[in-house]
Order: structure tokens, then sequence, then C-alpha cells
């Protein structure tokens, strides 16, 4: 199937997500709308702070470039919880799969196996999908043998990879006064994109990790089981389609994409394992793909902007003075305005 025969085929589906993602867009004006009557009681000028906001995340090479780099693990994260819940299941589980792909590729780029340099980016990447996607697959399993409550499976499994992470980096992985990692082999880092910035070649592999993931759930067999399932689970099972097994391999292939965020995290940004390589991006990644309406390609435009609202939000902060407490009620007022859009629409669905 040809590229331009996919985007015809995919314009049913794209339809849809538009409207879906309409409404949490809404939803974030009149957020920023509420936050600037506290602006204004706090003697600051909206029109000026949100000015700063525009021109922090887009006004120049470091903006635009450091709302790129952010966008990766917002947009693999997303792309992970997306395909979950396509078929229903909960996962809340990003965040520690994150960090389980991290874990993993630093262990493979300290490169104490003596890879060869020329094979050691692409075993980065390979170990961090593979193991965040058998972390994911695990909430997985439970679920379809034993019924487990994948909210409260997946939201544990974030704190065992969480302190599991900070036991390596304090203990067996430790390496002066600072709680990380050593360094990893250069040949295991992430090309730079653009010289003198930090953007790397992660942000390729995410959106082409959008488009592969496009692929597989609306023109694959897989993808169309997995949305059965997700819509029926039990019809889905009476047609004969493998639930429990798909379910599995879906919450794999999640728990990979997440994976791919830590990884590009530690190749990209970092370069060693620390206990702050992410600040949520797991958690936040459930509201990217809720704006993007769970649809692939309209998740890079979500994940990108709500990058560009955390790039933008804090140099509002360094030019106007705001304090930290003010950047969190924004950022906060943002997600409660899409979790109540989010809320109403399924509201007005069931009529």
């Amino acid at each position: 199937m040809s590229f331009g025969s996919i985007a015809r085929a995919g314009h049913g589906e794209l339809r849809p997500a538009l409207g879906a993602a309409a409404g949490p867009m809404i939803a974030v004006m009149a957020a920023l709308a509420v936050t600037s009557l506290i602006l204004v009681a706090l003697g600051v000028d909206p029109v000026e702070a949100y000015g700063h906001a525009i021109r922090g995340a887009f006004g120049d090479t470091i903006g635009l470039t450091e709302t790129l780099v952010k966008t990766v693990p917002l947009l693999l994260t997303g792309l992970g919880v997306a395909l979950a819940f396509r078929c229903g299941f909960w996962n809340i589980g990003a965040e520690g799969q994150l960090f389980v792909g991290a874990l993993a590729a630093v262990g493979v780029g300290m490169n104490d196996l003596q890879l060869a340099p020329v094979l050691l980016l692409p075993a980065v990447i390979a170990a961090g999908f593979l193991a965040a996607g058998l972390w994911g697959s695990i909430a997985g399993a439970l679920k379809v043998r034993f019924g487990a409550n994948e909210v409260l499976v997946t939201l544990m499994m974030n704190y065992i990879a969480i302190f599991g992470a900070s036991y390596m980096i304090n203990g067996p992985w430790a390496v002066g006064l600072i709680p990380q990692s050593r360094d990893i082999d250069p040949a295991a880092a992430l090309p730079i994109l653009w010289a003198g910035t930090r953007l790397h070649a992660g942000i390729l592999v995410a959106v082409i990790g959008a488009v592969l993931l496009y692929v597989l759930v609306f023109h694959t067999r897989l993808g169309f089981e997995l949305r059965a399932i997700g819509y029926n689970p039990d019809a889905s099972r009476a047609a004969g389609m493998p639930v429990g097994r798909n379910v599995v391999l879906a919450l794999f292939i999640a728990g990979g994409l997440a994976g791919l965020a830590g990884v590009g995290e530690v190749a990209g940004i970092h370069h060693a394992m620390m206990e702050s390589i992410s600040p949520g991006y797991g958690y936040i990644g459930i509201v990217v793909a809720l704006i993007g309406g769970l649809h692939p390609l309209w998740m890079i435009v979500s994940a990108f902007m709500f990058s560009a609202l955390f790039i933008g939000v804090d140099a509002m902060q360094r030019a106007v003075g705001l304090s930290t407490a003010m950047v969190w009620l924004i950022q906060g007022s943002v997600v409660l305005a899409l979790l109540a859009s989010r809320a109403f629409n399924r509201y007005a669905a069931r009529g």
C-alpha cells in the first residue's frame, strides 16, 4: 500500500479524531482565560505574560528546539498509553516503563559487554524497547490470567521501577557524590540534529513510531482486533479473536514505546541514569493521548503543543517573575480542564 493510499484511507479516521481533539483544545483556551484573571489579580499583564510564553517556546532556535526535545518523551509515552487504551486497557504505567527503558539503555550503553561501536546504539535502542515491553506485558498477563485491576498493577509497577532505578544509581552503578550512573559510551549516544542545541535523533524515532503505530492500528488485522477488543472483548472472543494474547502483545508494544522515551532521555540528553530523568512524562503522556483522541498522528500535534506549554510557561516565569506555585497552577488548570472536557464528552456520548 502506497503512502498516498494510506493517507486517503486514513481520512475517515482523522475526522473523528479531529472532533475528539477539538473539545480539549477549547478546554485549554478556557483554562488560560481563567488563569488570566489570576494574573491580573497579581498585577501581571496576561497579554505580556502569554507573549513571553509564546516567544519562549517558538521565538528562537533554542526555544523551538527545546520544545521539540520535550516532545520526544511526551509523544512516545503518549503512544504507549494510547495503544493500551485502544484495546480497553488502562495503562497508567508509562512512567515506570520509561524508567525500565532508561535502565536497560544505560546497562547496555556503558558497554561492559564490549560491543563494536557500530552495534552499540542499535543495541541500546533494542534493549530499551524490549525491557520496557516485557515490563509492560507483565501487567497485561496479570490482567488476562487473574483479572487483576490494571490501574492498580501498572501504578504500583511504576514505584517498583522508579525505586529500582534509585537503588541502582545509589548502589551498584553509583559514581561520585550525585546519585547517578557513569556515562554511557559516546558511541551509544543519539546524534544531534541541530548543532549548538540539544535536539537529537529521538524526535525522528518518535515521529516514525507514531506513523508505524497508525499503520498498525488502522491498517493491519492486529490493529482491527485490538480496536474490536476495546469496543467489546466478549464479542471479540466470541468471534474467535485471541483476546488474551492480543492484550499481552499490545501491552508489550505499549511498554516498548514508553521505554523508547527513556532511551531518548539517556542516549539523547543526559547520557547517564539519574533520579530526575523524568519529571512525570509517563503521567503527562496520558493527557497527551487524550488530547490527540488516541490517534497516533494527531498525538504528534498534541505532544508538541503540550511541550510548548511547559517550555512557554517556564519562560513566562523567568520573564515576569512568577512563583513556582503559579506555574504549577497554570499547568494544573490546563490538565484539569482537559480532564473535565474528556468527562463531558463521554457523558454527552451516552446521551
